[in-house]
């Protein structure tokens, strides 16, 4: 028996590698915006606009620069639904990105 391997991503309720990835970065953002008294020292830039959910995407003159996890975190966090951005709980952020994730194929963004 054959099967395509998004079949088996579905089947067995993962995700892709890049998926993985996305979740991953989603998670780092979720932590810095709403926990970043549990990280470590980023930067003292203001990121955030004043509703708090919506952050400032860096400028970057490369293509490098687009691929860094500061740019693809902002940009993959902005295009979260603003429901999403505001769960502050960070189990439930996580269990609602998974949910997210498998109804909308994220990787296109």
């Amino acid at each position: 028996m054959r099967y395509h391997v998004t079949e088996l991503y579905v089947n067995y309720n993962t995700f892709s590698v890049t998926d993985l990835y996305i979740q991953r970065i989603l998670l780092l953002v979720h932590n810095f915006v709403y926990h970043k008294d549990k990280l470590s020292e980023i930067h003292n830039c203001n990121t955030r606009s004043p509703s708090n959910i919506h952050l400032r995407v860096p400028r970057v003159d490369t293509g490098y620069g687009q691929r860094s996890v500061c740019y693809v975190g902002v940009s993959l966090w902005n295009n979260l639904p603003d429901d999403l951005k505001a769960i502050t709980l960070f189990s439930t952020f996580k269990a609602h990105v998974k949910l997210y994730m498998q109804t909308k194929s994220y990787a296109d963004c």
